[in-house]
């Protein structure tokens, strides 16, 4: 897994409110990692959403998943598991991740899509 911190300094999230509005869902910064999370999204506190990244739309994202480098996981998507997304991937639509599974560099992943891997996977 990437690093889970910035320049190897832990993250710390000061404030917990909405930061700001797109198209008036408020966002709210991550308690692991700082990125931002639409305020209609579900992610749990073990997911480690990076300082530039962004889960938006109705996405649930659970479990120890990774979501960096300027990554998107939004609309109806659903990962669990050990999900890595990063290097400007996105999955969107009502795509499903589980597993060890990994989302990167540039790619995107949508619509009905189903994805699970017991050993890491590169898709």
């Amino acid at each position: 897994m990437p690093t889970q911190d910035l320049n190897d300094q832990p993250i710390r999230v000061l404030y917990n409110g909405p930061v700001l509005s797109i198209d008036g869902v408020g966002y709210c910064h991550h308690v692991n990692g700082g990125g931002l999370v639409a305020e209609t999204a579900y992610v749990e506190d073990s997911v480690w959403v990076g300082p530039q990244a962004m889960v938006m739309g109705n996405a649930v994202v659970k479990g120890e998943c990774n979501i960096n480098q300027s990554a998107i996981v939004k609309d109806s998507a659903h990962l669990r598991g050990a999900v890595l997304v990063s290097n400007r991937a996105v999955v969107e639509g009502h795509a499903q991740l589980s597993g060890k599974v990994q989302v990167l560099n540039d790619r995107r992943i949508g619509g009905d899509e189903v994805y699970t891997a017991e050993t890491c996977t590169t898709i």
